[in-house]
């Protein structure tokens, strides 16, 4: 996601900014921005169960779409750290 969001900033180099030569490099995006795309993929991600030859998954619920190598899968809920856990 950062990746996505880099942007190219330049500057301007010489006499009274006459840009007689200019520096260009890749920059962070802003924090917020990324941060809103990895929100709203997280909030999409969809659950899915490996193949039965352990080549691939598919998706765990039928009802939801298949998903695409854009979006974020898992394999097990994530734990809820406010509830306590006996077994640790």
């Amino acid at each position: 996601a950062v990746k996505r969001f880099m942007k190219l900033e330049c500057k301007c180099h010489g006499v009274s900014g006459s840009c007689t030569l200019r520096t260009c490099w890749l920059a962070m995006s802003d924090f917020r921005k990324t941060g809103d795309y990895l929100r709203k993929k997280y909030n999409g991600a969809i659950e899915v169960t490996m193949n039965q030859d352990g080549t691939g998954f598919t998706v765990a619920n039928k009802d939801f779409r298949k998903a695409t190598k854009n979006d974020l899968v898992y394999f097990e809920n994530s734990p809820d750290y406010c509830v306590m856990d006996k077994a640790a």
